[in-house]
């Protein structure tokens, strides 16, 4: 939605992560990736109390999320500059993703 992806608007000497977070029974799960060089990283199992720290270690440019889990995350007061993007939950469901991956390459299921 709002990311930049043009190299000359990015700092050059700095990694600019996009960065989503999402939950489950499991606690939660942050994946990061720099557009200008591939990198892409994840880590799950991220409990609750420990959410914030692992946003602030990766130090994304942007993070998506849930609104509800954003607006929470912005009062703690410590993300910085990060831009925050809110998507509808439904886009954070395992069937939603596994729905789009078999659309994005045209195969009728992910086994």
């Amino acid at each position: 939605p709002g990311t930049v992806t043009e190299d000359t608007l990015l700092p050059a000497r700095d990694s600019n992560y996009l960065a989503s977070l999402a939950s489950d029974k499991t606690g939660w799960s942050l994946a990061w990736a720099d557009l200008s060089t591939g990198l892409v990283a994840a880590q799950s199992g991220v409990q609750q109390v420990d959410l914030v720290n692992a946003i602030v270690q990766v130090q994304p440019r942007e993070l998506i999320g849930v609104a509800d889990v954003l607006t929470a995350l912005a009062q703690h007061g410590v993300l910085g500059d990060i831009t925050l993007t809110a998507q509808p939950a439904q886009r954070f469901q395992p069937q939603h993703g596994e729905q789009r991956l078999r659309q994005l390459y045209k195969v009728h299921n992910t086994d």
